[in-house]
């Protein structure tokens, strides 16, 4: 089988350019997204 690349999905579709941002950053991101959905379902602060 032949390698998948990965690609950046934008306005124009999706590419074979690298991502601009961190694999890390990206995920930073999302945790801290997830913690305010669960802040807001708590109604209280929540440790992310």
């Amino acid at each position: 089988m032949g390698k998948l690349k990965v690609g950046i999905i934008g306005v124009g579709g999706i590419t074979s350019t690298p991502s601009p941002v961190p694999a890390e950053q990206s995920l930073q991101v999302i945790q801290i997204l997830d913690g305010i959905y669960r802040s807001q379902e708590a109604e209280k602060e929540v440790r992310i």
